[in-house]
């Protein structure tokens, strides 16, 4: 399949682990005499960053590997912690650091690193750190996105990448979608299945934030068996639907694709699916 465009789409946070700090809202002076605080930088902040508009790193050392049994940050909306989540963090050594995710844009944080020893004492760092998440990005489908194509291992029956003959992955490509002329409902996509010349047309619909492509569509003509076309599959990869459904997520500019294949007179061509992003050029 032709493809015009590599890329490498931004990093999903780490899983973690969320559990409260409490189990009920004490006063202050109450939940500081749950802990002790760090002397002689024992637990130290190294890096504390703000990813995006719903994530922060953080990272700290501990003096004293041997006496713990947990690493981790506490993480609230308030710098007196009444209300917070503690983010098991995975340990390198001395050193240790977590990615928070799900966070609320436009939102200011506070975050302390901690060490639970092996007599269930817990360490906090005698630093906080405070960060604000910037402002949440709301896009419209009107844009032209960057997209990862998979394609479908029958053998193992896995999604995999598209890789060429040195390893590398080569099913990032762009396509544009715009509303056709005078319409709030009908859109053209330019460059679908990685052809940067193919126009297929959709229907949108907001309800649902998702675009319907008819099936079969032409997309591109090969050299040697004509015309192809798209053609939908059903989820289980059994046989053929009539339509490819795009949908689209307006916070964070989000899109991802129904199954599909590419199809000619003699046969099909593979079985492929995609996600992606809005595309902003660096």
């Amino acid at each position: 399949m032709k493809k015009i465009f590599k890329y490498i789409l931004p990093c999903m946070a780490l899983g973690l682990v969320l559990t409260s700090c409490y189990d009920e809202v004490d006063d202050k002076s109450t939940i500081d005499n749950k802990y002790f605080k760090s002397s002689a930088n024992s637990v130290a902040f190294t890096s504390a960053d703000v990813i995006d508009y719903q994530s922060i790193a953080l990272a700290a050392t501990v003096a004293d590997t041997l006496d713990m049994k947990e690493v981790g940050f506490q993480v609230a909306t308030s710098a007196d912690f009444k209300d917070c989540a503690s983010v098991v963090a995975t340990r390198d050594k001395n050193a240790f650091s977590a990615s928070v995710a799900g966070l609320e844009g436009e939102t200011t944080y506070f975050a302390r690193a901690y060490v639970v020893a092996q007599n269930g004492n817990t360490i906090l760092s005698s630093e906080v750190k405070e960060l604000t998440t910037p402002r949440v990005p709301i896009f419209t489908v009107n844009n032209t996105f960057l997209v990862h194509e998979l394609e479908y291992d029958s053998d193992n029956e896995e999604w995999v990448p598209q890789l060429d003959d040195e390893g590398n992955d080569v099913g990032y490509y762009l396509i544009n979608i715009e509303f056709a002329e005078g319409s709030d409902t009908d859109v053209i996509i330019t460059g679908f299945c990685g052809f940067s010349d193919a126009v297929v047309a959709g229907t949108w619909d907001a309800e649902s934030s998702t675009i319907t492509l008819e099936a079969p569509q032409a997309v591109g003509e090969h050299a040697k068996y004509g015309t192809m076309f798209f053609r939908g599959l059903n989820d289980g990869i059994t046989g053929y639907t009539n339509t490819v459904v795009l949908k689209f997520t307006p916070l964070g500019g989000l899109i991802s694709s129904s199954n599909y294949t590419l199809s000619v007179q003699a046969g099909n061509f593979g079985f492929y699916r995609f996600d992606g992003a809005v595309y902003t050029e660096e």
